[in-house]
Formats: C-alpha cells, sequence, structure tokens
C-alpha cells in the first residue's frame, strides 16, 4: 500500500439543488482524471470511478479515499455531508368531509355545499419538510394555468353563489413539488318560493306563480307520483311559473300540492347538501254557470249557438203552450 498524506482535493460534487439540499436521484462523489474512489485505504479496496447514494436522509455522511492511479498513492480520509430529498411531498386537499390527494385528469362538478363552504389544503414530507403551500382557485379547468400566479396558504372560504376548483401546489425544502386538485364544488342559496298558494276554476284559463331562484335553475315540478312536463304543462320565464290550463283543467276538483326541486346555479344534484324543495298548494274548483257560459256558448266566429238554441227553445214552447190555452179557451180545435 502507498500512503501519502496529500490532501483529498481531487474529486467533483454536484452543487445542491435548493437550500442546501440535493434533490436528483442521487448524490455522487465523482474522482478527476488520473484518480480512483474507495471507502478504504487499502491497495485491494473497491477503488472506482464514483460513490452514488440514493437513499433520502437528511443527515448523510461519507468519508472516503482518493488514489493516483499513476502513482498509487492514497489520499487523506475526506468527509463530505450532505442532505438528499428526492421524493415529492404529499397533499391534501379537504372540503368539509372529501379529501383529495391526487391529480384528477376529469373533472365534473358533483359537490354541492349550502351557503359557504371552508377549504383546508396540508402538505407533508418525510425528510426535507414542507417549504410552502399554494393554491389557485378557478371556475373551471381552463382556467388552470401551472405558470400562472398562485395564492401562497393552506385555506380559504368560499361564500354562496360560487363554482370552483381548487388546484394545489406543495412544495418542500429541497424544491420537490406534488399539484393536486379537487373536483367541482358548487356553493349556493336555496331558491324559495313567492306564492303559496293557486286556486284554479276550470276553464278559467292559466295560472302563474312565482320563485326566488337566487341563481338556481327548476329540476322539475311534480304533482304527487306525476311529474309535469316542462313546455306542455307548464313553462318557466325566470322566476315565473305558468301552468298551462289543460293541464290544470284534466285534474278532479280537490287539493293538491306542486312540488319544485331546483339545479344549483344550474348543476344537476349530485352530492353534498341537496338543495331544499319548495311547495305549492292548488285548489282546483268545478266550472260555475257564467263560466260555462263563458267558455261554450260561442263558436269560432262569435256565434252564442247553445243557448241561442236553448232559448229559441223555450220561446217556442211558450208560444206553443199559450196557443193550446187559448184555443181550449175559445172552444176551438
Amino acid at each position: 500500500m502507498t500512503v501519502r498524506r496529500f490532501l483529498n482535493t481531487h474529486y467533483t460534487l454536484p452543487g445542491p439543488d435548493s437550500n442546501g439540499w440535493y434533490r436528483a436521484n442521487e448524490f455522487i462523489i465523482t474522482a478527476k482524471d488520473g484518480y480512483k474512489i474507495s471507502l478504504e485505504n487499502l491497495d485491494d479496496s473497491d477503488w472506482t470511478n464514483s460513490l452514488a447514494y440514493t437513499d433520502d436522509t437528511a443527515s448523510g455522511s461519507v468519508a472516503f479515499y482518493v488514489r493516483d492511479i499513476q502513482t498509487n498513492e492514497i489520499s487523506v480520509s475526506k468527509t463530505e455531508n450532505y442532505k438528499l430529498d428526492k421524493t415529492a411531498p404529499e397533499g391534501e386537499i379537504r372540503i368539509k368531509e372529501n379529501s383529495f390527494k391526487t391529480f384528477l385528469n376529469t373533472i365534473s362538478f358533483g359537490l354541492f355545499f349550502k351557503d359557504t363552504v371552508d377549504v383546508s389544503i396540508k402538505g407533508t414530507d418525510k425528510t426535507s419538510g414542507v417549504a410552502k403551500i399554494e393554491y389557485q382557485k378557478v371556475v373551471q379547468e381552463s382556467g388552470y394555468d401551472l405558470n400562472g400566479a398562485w395564492t401562497s396558504d393552506d385555506g380559504f372560504s368560499v361564500p354562496a353563489n360560487e363554482k370552483f376548483i381548487v388546484y394545489a401546489k406543495i412544495t418542500d425544502n429541497a424544491g420537490n413539488c406534488i399539484i393536486i386538485n379537487s373536483n367541482g364544488v358548487v356553493v349556493y342559496t336555496n331558491s324559495s318560493a313567492v306564492t303559496m298558494e293557486i286556486s284554479h276554476v276550470k276553464f278559467s284559463g292559466d295560472k302563474s306563480a312565482d320563485v326566488t331562484l337566487n341563481g338556481n335553475t327548476i329540476n322539475d315540478i311534480t304533482n304527487g307520483a306525476y311529474t309535469l312536463s316542462v313546455g306542455t304543462d307548464y313553462t318557466i320565464s325566470g322566476g315565473t311559473i305558468t301552468f298551462k290550463a289543460a293541464y290544470l283543467d284534466s285534474l278532479d276538483t280537490g287539493n293538491y300540492t306542486l312540488t319544485i326541486s331546483y339545479n344549483p346555479l344550474g348543476f344537476a344534484y349530485a352530492a353534498g347538501e341537496s338543495p331544499d324543495t319548495t311547495s305549492i298548494a292548488l285548489t282546483v274548483a268545478g266550472a260555475s254557470q257564467t263560466t260555462n257560459a263563458a267558455f261554450a256558448s260561442t263558436d269560432d266566429d262569435g256565434i252564442i249557438w247553445p243557448w241561442f238554441i236553448l232559448i229559441a227553445i223555450s220561446v217556442l214552447g211558450i208560444a206553443g203552450i199559450t196557443l193550446a190555452r187559448k184555443r181550449k179557451l175559445f172552444g176551438g180545435k
């Protein structure tokens, strides 16, 4: 063995990536040209071109030697300390009981909450620790921009009448990062009824009722087990529902409850906090004689056929009775 106590400077190291941390796949000590490197200083040691370390560690340390391949001289021991973290942190977006830990490539607006909802973002990293948490809140997928502006915070609240998707970026102290996102979320306010009851007399025409939509849309209207047909049984204009006379007239006289369900901000409810329904009390009464006359006595030309005929028959009947009485009185035939 040839040992000379020369300084061990015949090797190279990569520079750290961030905050003194290495995050490449390996921490590598490489002997310079004309030299070999080993963990031991014996002639029959394993002399190689480089030493590589791959395990994540916050306190790595390597003591080694270099050897001149021309003279076989071996250096004094040299120690290099290093910190290696090549593993991305983990993250979680939590919206009430809903947890998101990965990146979703397909987004649907399937989570619904009333009035307001809190969003929290957490990050963990076993080796270097979490350096920062950032997020983007967008109204649709196309609004997300990896290279755009990120907000530094680990939580926020969303008020009613908003839809959103959360993208979170968690970065560790070595510079590794992970990006995760949530599914689409709808925060809404319940719709409310303005018109509480409707009275309909048969053959008296359409009837209207008003609701306050609060940005929602009407999903359907039911009368018991029957679901009314939009466009046929009723129409919608803003917050006004017009119930068609043909449907109302088809009902038996009596009392009914019309139940209205809603789509929060126009989205079909899927999961979360379901929207409240509203109801309208409907009373259907039979047509009065005046109403019947108004709707049954005229044809398309405005001629009063049924009542005209009845009146004519009555007049003829009275005339016939009078004539018969006169004949009897005067002995006529």
